[in-house]
């Protein structure tokens, strides 16, 4: 037990340094023209996380919600969730498949008038390998910990292991959820739609808004 004991120990402070080396951040890439690529990476299909957002006036912002929601659902999608505040003003936050994207926006466009339409898309191809490689690693080294704990006799090293163990489950948990959540994001497009109820002028408004429409003119043709 004793040599056991003598063996488990130098082979936990190389279990540590392994684990130290595989969540140190990757190494900064060299430029495209010179950087070594995994296998695979360069024919790999670009994993793109697309984000939409557009702010509609429409007549009746809760009819135009309603709409909204059908246009959501028809694309295979869901509402994560909806305000409505005192000013009859509609906020939706939605998801939809990515590849129908354009044409939900396309589709909110025609509730009202678009007053604003954005589209931002973010490459996460490197960021996606880079997680799914300390995964791996991560990985192993948990397999590796609990062979180690079975073969651990002393109270000590069974407690150091455990320690050790605990930790390294805790990252792969966390990379798992970090990956989870990009594919999530590359498969289903986050859409932010806000609908404004169109201002209706009352009499005395439509003059002052002629009157400061002339006193703009008198200072600015164009």
């Amino acid at each position: 037990m004793r040599r056991a004991r003598r063996l488990l120990v130098p082979s936990l402070l190389l279990l540590a340094a392994a684990c130290a080396s595989a969540s140190a951040p990757p190494p900064p890439r060299s430029s495209p023209q010179t950087a070594q690529t995994p296998q695979g990476r360069a024919s790999q299909e670009r994993l793109l996380a697309r984000r939409g957002s557009m702010r509609v006036v429409v007549e009746r912002p809760d009819t135009a919600a309603a709409r909204a929601v059908r246009i959501v659902e028809g694309a295979g999608g869901y509402v994560d969730a909806s305000t409505a505040d005192e000013n009859s003003r509609v906020q939706l936050w939605a998801r939809v498949p990515a590849a129908t994207l354009d044409g939900v926006m396309e589709a909110f466009g025609g509730l009202g008038e678009v007053e604003e339409r954005h589209i931002r898309t973010v490459d996460v191809t490197d960021e996606t390998i880079d997680l799914e490689a300390r995964l791996r690693n991560q990985t192993a080294v948990r397999d590796r910990l609990r062979s180690y704990l079975q073969q651990a006799g002393a109270v000590a090293d069974v407690i150091a292991v455990e320690r050790e163990l605990a930790r390294v489950q805790a990252e792969v948990e966390a990379l798992e959820a970090r990956l989870a959540r990009m594919r999530s994001e590359v498969a289903l497009s986050a859409v932010d739609l806000r609908l404004d109820r169109r201002r209706v002028l009352g009499p005395l408004g439509q003059v002052l808004s002629s009157v400061a429409w002339l006193v703009e003119k008198l200072f600015v043709i164009r």
